[in-house]
């Protein structure tokens, strides 16, 4: 995925994500504590791109563009093939939030 480095040393860097939403972006984060996806909307749950599982045929009817977002979509997954290190992180993922809320209370 290219980008564009927000603050110019790599920490933060921002991707189209078109598809859902015209003009979404999803930001590259590297930190002390790894490196993450913040995805938006591009995929509602960790299990879509772990799995391959496309949304619901009725979620076309909101997408601004079904095919950037079968491209986004493609790209998630295959960034999580090529790169298992990073942490994908959807908005609306429960999995993700339980997760990160157990590892502040360990």
């Amino acid at each position: 995925m290219m980008g564009y480095d927000l603050l110019g040393d790599g920490s933060l860097i921002a991707v189209d994500l078109s598809g859902h939403a015209a003009g979404q972006i999803g930001l590259f984060l590297m930190s002390a504590t790894g490196e993450y996806f913040l995805c938006a909307d591009a995929v509602w749950s960790s299990r879509a791109y772990r799995e391959r599982r496309k949304p619901h045929a009725a979620a076309v009817l909101i997408m601004d563009d079904r095919g950037q977002y079968a491209d986004t979509f493609e790209r998630l997954c295959f960034l999580h093939q090529q790169y298992p290190q990073i942490r994908i992180i959807p908005s609306h993922c429960k999995e993700e939030l339980l997760q990160e809320i157990g590892e502040k209370e360990s």
